[in-house]
This record gives C-alpha cells, structure tokens and sequence, in this order.
C-alpha cells in the first residue's frame, strides 16, 4: 500500500537562503528513497490553526518506504548534505 507524506514548515524570513539550499538538498534524496512529488506550494491563509509558509506532499510506493526514508534523515548519510531535521 502506498503512503503519503505532508510536510509543513515555516522558514525564517531572514534565512531564505538557507531554506532554499535545505530543500534543493533534500528533494534529491527524497526522490532517491522513492518518493514523488504530489504538491509543493506556499501557504496564503490558513482557515484554522497555526499558519505554516510551506507545504510539501509526496507519495512513496509502501509505508516502510517512507518510514525508512525519514529514519535517514537523522543518519549521517543525511548529515554530510548539511540537512539537519526536527520534529516538533
């Protein structure tokens, strides 16, 4: 079974720079681990809740797909992208 992933995020203003190589580093390996884009697009008004500025969507072929591609994200193999992740 297919899964989806969503992302929501809120870059800092003053480090559009850095948001912008975070995520032409990070696409690549995404797709690499599987996935493909669905939606990538910025947020305008949000009917309730906290406002994020961006969101991402992506499916991958399995769950485990996924799973095993945010698991990376705290490796080494990420790391040496200079992609750094958190959860909130």
């Amino acid at each position: 079974m297919s899964a989806t992933l969503v992302v929501t995020g809120m870059p800092n203003p003053s480090e559009m720079d850095a948001a912008q190589s975070y995520l032409n580093g990070v696409m690549p390996l995404l797709m690499e681990a599987g996935g493909t884009m669905v939606k990538r697009l910025k947020v305008v008004q949000v009917v309730k809740g906290r406002p994020s500025g961006m969101v991402l969507v992506m499916d991958f072929p399995s769950e485990q797909t996924s799973k095993t591609c945010l698991l990376r994200m705290h490796t080494k193999r990420w790391s040496r992208h200079g992609i750094k992740a958190s959860r909130k």
